[in-house]
């Protein structure tokens, strides 16, 4: 049926919806809801018009739910919902006349508020006057709007306050308040001064017409240099953080209460139009926010985000897209992060791998006397932080002496009070940037883990200036073993007490700025070479960022030369699906419901891991999904090619199977001590061989690693090593703790000991200085260990009641 164009003024909205609505009740073959805004939506724009203005003058049924016909109100909030999309639409001065009069004629017996979408309205007036101005016809709308009531209600009132507004005041924008975001704008254009309203209206109008879209075009980005060119640095500053910081303070509650949607789509280019000039300003937690949203809420604002990350300095930006790229693994957003990447590249002439090496910032840091310490001062109190690690950081707080003859600062670790009190804003801004350094750090260790498998080299003047010379950096590099080449030497080296030295604290002098470098693994090497290193690094203390040293090796058995072309090593498990899922995105792995892969790029390889989901298990994730995997196979592939064990590179064949073996030890059902609540039967036996299993190789290596820390330690004398276990003499009863699992089991009968791992984190453990960062398992079974050795301080009930049992 072709509906007429009826005049707006002429016009009985109540026969047309009447006609619309039985001709979309005679359709069958879809749902009520999409056919409603299916055929509105094709209509011509003028009829979609009338049927807003219907929508206000059916406001008796609409208002009145109990007595609304179901379909007039399916149909009164479609309406409406299309009225909110279409943020575009132009009306006339005689059509928002008209409008405001037929409100103001039938509104005595309804919920204004609720009917009237006086937000939409009171824009398209605003963008009217600030093409034409404020005419005798806009004026007499905005009179007609006004609620003759106000006091009966606050929302009248409100109204009442923006009309007054607008008619009296500079006409700056009006935001959609469908969602808080809309309001915190309006809110804090009420605090802009009234001598800056004139400065500040080109900007937010641009705002305001600015929609949804992955980057704005060139026009757009001119005018918002011009338009902002006058306003003052600070409040402008201060109205881009605020927003950007309550938007992604917002998604993150909308995520807590599991609402997969929170920005309205009315403010969502605002939103986007701010966060593409964000990165044109300097501050670090702003930019540390555009970070965090661009990966928890990558699936909606990753692409504006990464507009904004693209606009900021090198030092800034380099970092952020590398930890996108480390989060988040679509190829089609890495492709788009390696582009930006590029880009900056270009004028320096270098790749995005060496870009993403020289683009880490040194957060102001400086090496003095051996450490790597930033320093900062709050008036009569001097701060030093000191990097140690990845992990391991130092606050160090001295204030001035407070008596005259005193001459020694007092130190603390501490915040002083007085600048916890009088210097927030510093404050607020050095823990932000430490936070992120710390961000930073784990991200570059990550990336360096991963140079095992990169095939990476450079040349030693291109590694002394990305390394060796950003002290950030620097803090990883020379705690690692490098492989240096010139000609026919080779040697294996690390940095230490300012100069290159081998495994017998020899210095290497035929170093050149030619000589190639990479990173050692224990694989190219001599067990008796390897365990040079390791007593080395344990003499020194050193930690390491990531095993190396202590890392595993894996070879090709004699099973798997008789599989051939397959392994059966980590095959027959029971893993979660929840966390597999979760520690395959950490580890670069394409996760599947049968065949999770990682594709070796650089080698032109594909791994698998046949992982075939339990169908039978009983129970399932929030999302449906079954909530365990069997694990089976492993392949490699080359070129589409299944390979031989027997002709898969021995680094590939070592590093794939230590994350395979990573897999297994985190996720098997039999390494979570109370996995069997709530699942009956399911899995017991394969638990519980798994509990106290053979060691497979990173627990082999964990006990070497535990038999090196243990005599150093003042529970050395309780200590003792029987297969598989670690023995603890503790005065209660003797504990038996599985290097591979962690549990415990109590002498004279085997008993089970539960000990959840946190309640076992202990003060001395802490204080272990380990061979490397990332092993988890090590620390908890050192914590448990001094725990046991104890036990007779032990308070814990759940704990007590296991041991005394008997």
């Amino acid at each position: 049926m072709n509906t007429p164009v009826i005049p707006f003024q002429t016009f009985q909205p109540s026969l047309v919806v009447i006609d619309f609505i039985k001709e979309w009740k005679s359709q069958t073959t879809s749902s009520f809801y999409v056919k409603n805004n299916y055929d509105i939506r094709n209509k011509r724009p003028q009829f979609q018009k009338d049927c807003f203005l219907s929508l206000i003058l059916l406001h008796g049924k609409a208002s009145n739910r109990l007595f609304c016909p179901k379909t007039e109100l399916q149909f009164y909030e479609n309406s409406k919902a299309i009225l909110m999309d279409n943020n575009d639409w132009k009306f006339s001065e005689t059509e928002l006349r008209d409008w405001a009069r037929h409100i103001k004629a039938e509104r005595d017996d309804w919920n204004i508020t609720e009917i009237v979408p006086f937000s939409f309205l009171l824009k398209k007036i605003e963008l009217l006057i600030l093409e034409k101005g404020k005419t005798k016809l806009l004026l007499e709308t905005l009179e007609d709007l006004k609620i003759s009531n106000p006091l009966q209600n606050p929302d009248f009132k409100e109204i009442n306050q923006k009309i007054d507004h607008i008619i009296e005041g500079i006409c700056l924008p009006f935001f959609s308040e469908t969602d808080t975001f809309g309001i915190h704008i309006n809110q804090f254009i009420a605090t802009i001064p009234a001598n800056e309203q004139e400065k500040w209206q080109p900007f937010l109008v641009q705002l305001f017409y600015t929609t949804k879209k992955a980057t704005p075009d060139k026009k757009w980005v001119r005018l918002i240099q011009e338009n902002t060119a006058n306003l003052a640095p600070i409040l402008l500053l201060k109205f881009i953080k605020s927003s950007v910081h309550f938007v992604k303070d917002s998604f993150a509650k909308a995520s807590k209460e599991k609402r997969n949607y929170w920005l309205y789509h009315y403010n969502e280019g605002v939103f986007c139009g701010i966060i593409w000039f964000a990165g044109r300003l300097n501050d670090v937690q702003l930019h540390q926010d555009i970070e965090d949203i661009a990966i928890k809420n990558w699936q909606n604002y990753l692409h504006p985000c990464l507009f904004s990350i693209s606009c900021m300095e090198l030092k800034s930006a380099i970092p952020r897209l590398s930890k996108i790229k480390q989060k988040i693994k679509k190829p089609s957003i890495l492709k788009k992060v390696d582009k930006f990447i590029l880009e900056y590249g270009k004028e320096m002439g270098k790749n995005g791998e060496e870009m993403e090496e020289i683009g880490v910032p040194d957060f102001g840091l400086i090496r003095e006397n051996g450490k790597v310490v930033l320093k900062k001062e709050f008036a009569e109190v001097k701060m030093e932080f000191e990097v140690k690690g990845a992990e391991s950081f130092v606050w160090k707080w001295m204030q001035a002496p407070k008596k005259a003859n005193d001459t020694e600062w007092t130190v603390s670790a501490r915040v002083p009070m007085q600048v916890a009190k009088n210097q927030k804003d510093a404050l607020a801004q050095l823990k932000s940037e430490v936070k992120e350094m710390e961000s930073v750090l784990k991200t570059q260790r990550k990336r360096m883990e991963e140079m095992f498998l990169e095939k990476r080299a450079w040349k030693m003047k291109d590694f002394d200036l990305v390394y060796m010379q950003n002290p950030l950096l620097y803090i990883l590099s020379s705690h690692l073993i490098w492989q240096v080449k010139e000609g026919e030497k080779v040697k294996n080296v690390f940095f230490y007490e300012g100069k290159w030295q081998d495994e017998n604290l020899q210095s290497v002098n035929w170093i050149t700025e030619n000589s190639l470098v990479s990173l050692w693994h224990p694989i190219t090497s001599s067990a008796a070479h390897i365990f040079q290193w390791r007593s080395l690094l344990l003499e020194l203390e050193i930690t390491q960022p990531f095993s190396q040293a202590f890392r595993e090796v894996y070879i090709v058995t004699d099973a798997e030369f008789k599989t051939d072309t397959y392994s059966n090593r980590f095959a027959a498990h029971l893993i979660r699906q929840s966390l597999f899922s979760f520690l395959c995105k950490h580890k670069n792995w394409k996760y599947s419901w049968e065949i999770t892969n990682k594709e070796l790029k650089k080698w032109n390889m594909r791994a698998e891991f046949w992982t075939p989901v339990d169908y039978n298990s009983p129970a399932t994730t929030d999302y449906g999904f079954h909530e365990y995997h069997h694990t089976d196979q492993v392949r490699f592939y080359q070129e589409g090619k299944q390979l031989k064990m027997s002709d898969v590179p021995a680094i590939v064949f070592s590093e794939i199977m230590r994350e395979v073996d990573y897999f297994i030890g985190n996720t098997s059902i039999g390494a979570d001590p109370n996995w069997q609540s709530g699942v009956g039967s399911y899995g017991y036996d394969y638990s519980q061989a798994y509990s106290f299993a053979d060691l497979g190789e990173a627990a082999k290596n964990r006990k070497e690693i535990l038999k090196a820390l243990i005599p150093r330690l003042k529970i050395a004398s309780q200590c003792s090593f029987d297969g598989k276990f670690l023995i603890v003499k503790g005065k209660i009863r003797t504990y038996k703790i599985h290097i591979g699992s962690g549990n415990i089991l109590m002498t004279p009968n085997d008993q089970y000991l539960c000990i959840v791992a946190d309640r076992s984190q202990n003060n001395n453990a802490n204080q272990v200085r380990l061979p490397f960062e990332g092993d988890a398992m090590l620390s908890i079974i050192l914590s448990k260990a001094f725990l046991l050795a104890d036990d007779t301080s032990i308070t814990d009930t759940t704990i007590t009641s296991q041991i005394n049992r008997r």
